[in-house]
């Protein structure tokens, strides 16, 4: 299921769904973006931050 969580209706209708779906919502994750401006494609990942891969 995907979802605009920039759109509260979207949203809502997302947790609709689910619910409908699956009988219930124990946890929901808001996990979209890259930090920093970054497209995935293009994200410096070895730079030492908080989401570098090890090197």
């Amino acid at each position: 299921m995907t979802a605009d969580v920039a759109s509260a209706e979207s949203t809502r209708e997302l947790v609709r769904r689910a619910v409908e779906l699956f009988g219930g919502l124990d946890v929901a994750v808001n996990n979209a973006g890259v930090p920093g401006g970054h497209s995935a494609a293009d994200f410096p990942w070895r730079t030492g931050g908080p989401c570098s891969t090890p090197t």
